[in-house]
């Protein structure tokens, strides 16, 4: 009997000196997962595949408990958790690290335009009148701003009949090299968001309507009337801060 009971404590000495060894690249296996999921997916993915790890460890925590008593299943639970919670924290500094590599953006901002304001800008209001002959949806104008003004990027946003009154919300996603513009749905009359970006102007938009993505059409108007009128209304803008 003891000598069965020494082959087990063997065994299981063994295998968490194999499981030592490998240690390093399970944990860094885990931190990349870890990381891609809240990078690429989303928090819900990230939050998804730590509950599915901690599954995984419950389970051979009973396996365990069967094979060489609750005892030695508990000592080696509690490494395992160590070793989740170490991968946690190192996809964090590997998502921190990313993030402030690749933080080539200053500043965003976007705000809506009453009609009333942006009708005394013929070009501007020649534009939305384009826009709203093309029928519902979302268009867009880029609009590059003269050196001297930054690194700056303006885009004019028309929203006709498929969103609300309220201006969207800006989410940037440096490490991907874009941003996202999320309005709430609803029926409206033709409205006018001014967005201005300043940083890589590699930098793309999309548009979503609640979690939904939404087709945006770009337009080609290449006026230097339409550019000078975009940045009177920045100008004007700052002068009313």
């Amino acid at each position: 009997m003891g000598t069965e009971k020494s082959g087990t404590l063997a065994n299981t000495e063994k295998a968490e000196s194999l499981t030592a060894k490998q240690k390093w690249v399970l944990l860094a296996a885990a931190a990349i997962l870890l990381w891609f999921a809240l990078q690429y997916v989303g928090l819900g993915a990230a939050v998804g595949l730590l509950l599915l790890l901690l599954i995984l460890i419950i389970v051979l925590f009973l396996i365990a408990i069967g094979k060489s008593g609750i005892a030695a299943a508990a000592k080696s639970t509690g490494k395992r958790m160590l070793y989740l919670i170490a991968a946690m924290l190192l996809a964090l500094v590997l998502w921190s690290v990313a993030f402030v590599a690749s933080a080539n953006y200053q500043s965003k901002a976007i705000w809506s335009m009453p009609q009333e304001e942006w009708q005394s800008f013929p070009e501007v209001a020649a534009w939305m009148q384009h826009c709203e002959t093309m029928g519902n949806g979302v268009y867009m104008q880029r609009v590059d701003l003269p050196s001297d003004q930054g690194n700056t990027t303006a885009y004019l946003v028309c929203r006709n009949g498929v969103t609300n009154e309220q201006a969207g919300k800006i989410t940037p996603n440096p490490l991907r090299l874009r941003f996202w513009v999320t309005y709430q749905a609803g029926e409206s009359e033709p409205m006018l968001d001014v967005l201005t970006f300043c940083g890589n102007k590699d930098y793309q938009v999309f548009f979503r309507i609640r979690k939904d993505q939404s087709d945006c059409i770009f337009t080609t108007n290449e006026s230097e009337a339409l550019a000078g009128e975009v940045r009177s209304l920045l100008e004007s803008r700052a002068n009313d801060k």
